[in-house]
């Protein structure tokens, strides 16, 4: 499943939407789109915007290759990447 990537192209799109965010709509630039959507306010630090950056961090690691989470941290990752895209899609109104 494409967590990092779905989740990527969400905070992209918010950023754009919600913040002018400049990118350029490549993949790679999610954490580029997150710290504009807190730099800009449109998500505050104590408001999620800690949480979404440490989010990312977190599934940067073991890389995004196959078999290399282990099953629970895979379950835990879908678990934290659904809650924070619920969180942000109530957050930003379409």
């Amino acid at each position: 499943m494409a967590l990092r990537t779905a989740l990527e192209a969400l905070v992209m799109e918010l950023a754009t939407d919600h913040a002018n965010f400049g990118g350029q709509g490549n993949q790679g630039q999610g954490g580029a789109a997150i710290n504009h959507l807190i730099d800009t306010g449109a998500l505050k630090k104590r408001d999620g915007g800690h949480m979404l950056q440490g989010l990312w961090q977190m599934i940067q690691t073991n890389g995004p290759h196959p078999g290399r989470s282990s099953a629970d941290e895979a379950r835990m990752r879908m678990q934290l990447v659904t809650a924070t895209a619920r969180f942000l899609l109530n957050h930003f109104p379409v």
